[in-house]
């Protein structure tokens, strides 16, 4: 079976589709989206900003006609889009596209990987795919009740994260994520305490643009006690999970818009470690207090810190206990459902294969 993947680059990076659907005897292909201002010159970008130029139009023209092509040669069986690509396949051009999968047999999928509750202008865009799939439990609930064929299926945690070796714990506290404005007063509150406190912090993620001073500077002085604790950069999935292996308490703070757990939670709880959570509407399988806990304010997450810091037992009691309720949440197995909800069971890959009996020589 030949799955054809369209993500922007930024997703191919943090999701390891290829590997995964590798494992499941799936052969993935990858068409990459990304944005026109990626590539773009700068005396290209401020044109089109002042009206004065086509490029950007040009720019989805061509990569819309690559797509065409390649799925005109390649035939795959299963398309799958990660967030849709209005300006690449505007309604008219998604529906063409539709209709030439259809005429070559392949299933037309779209995996939802930011929330879309309530805008019902993406409706009719949504209803040229055969079906979605959302990480977000309320989102699924709500197309499913709009008529729109729609799973819930959180994309889990990769391999590099359910295969990171134990390390010494010697992190009390970490973040790894991009510094949303509602995310940094909690990193302050948690920079300020922890500094005066003696706690050994590590807030990992792109704060500001690599060599350039200015923005750094800013950054410092708008948030001095953070500033001195950032690690500034990306990083990748092997990366993390091996920082999330040495942390006693991990951080998850949510995103505008989210109402249940993204795939930083899954992607701890994988990696075997304590995870602290801003409090959700859904939880998937998980139990609040079980598997992980969940702080309401600032303060309640300076006091929840502080109780974890002092109470290692209980800490490493929820840890494994949220890593064991974790197993079957990866994105291996996401990929499974996803490969059966679409009607095309997935081939034994090689793990399924040694499971069997059959010999690694």
């Amino acid at each position: 079976m030949k799955v054809l993947v369209c993500t922007a680059p930024r997703h191919a990076q943090i999701f390891p589709f290829g590997r995964e659907l590798e494992h499941l005897g799936a052969e993935a292909a990858f068409f990459y989206t990304p944005a026109y201002g990626d590539g773009a010159s700068f005396f290209a970008r401020r044109l089109q900003k002042l009206g004065l130029g086509n490029g950007e139009a040009s720019y989805w023209r061509r990569l819309r006609k690559e797509l065409f092509q390649r799925t005109e040669a390649e035939r795959p069986d299963v398309v799958l889009f990660l967030n849709t690509v209005d300006q690449m396949l505007p309604q008219e051009e998604l529906r063409r596209y539709h209709a030439l999968l259809q005429q070559q047999g392949a299933k037309f999928f779209l995996w939802l990987v930011d929330p879309v509750y309530g805008r019902e202008e993406l409706l009719p865009t949504l209803r040229q795919y055969d079906r979605v799939f959302s990480y977000e439990e309320r989102d699924a609930s709500w197309l499913s009740g709009l008529g729109l064929p729609t799973s819930f299926l959180p994309l889990g945690y990769g391999a590099d994260y359910g295969t990171v070796a134990a390390r010494e714990r010697d992190i009390d506290v970490l973040f790894v994520g991009t510094p949303y404005r509602s995310r940094l007063p909690l990193l302050e509150a948690i920079a300020r305490v922890g500094r005066a406190e003696g706690w050994k912090l590590r807030f990992c993620g792109p704060f500001y643009p690599a060599g350039n001073i200015w923005k750094r500077l800013v950054f410092s002085l708008r948030h001095g006690a953070l500033s001195c604790l950032v690690e500034n950069g990306t990083f990748s999935p092997a990366e993390i999970a091996a920082l999330y292996a040495r942390a006693k308490i991990c951080l998850n703070i949510h995103g505008n818009g989210s109402t249940g757990l993204n795939p930083r939670s899954y992607e701890i709880l994988g990696a075997g470690s304590f995870l602290l959570v801003d409090e959700r509407e859904s939880y998937d399988c998980f139990v609040p207090g079980e598997d992980f806990d969940v702080y309401r304010s600032p303060e309640e997450l300076v006091e929840k810190v502080r109780y974890y810091l002092a109470h290692p037992e209980e800490r490493e009691k929820i840890q494994q206990q949220g890593h064991a309720s974790a197993e079957g949440r990866s994105l291996l197995e996401s990929l499974r459902r996803l490969l059966a909800l679409a009607g095309k069971a997935a081939p034994k890959g090689r793990e399924d294969a040694l499971s069997a009996g059959e010999s690694d020589s």
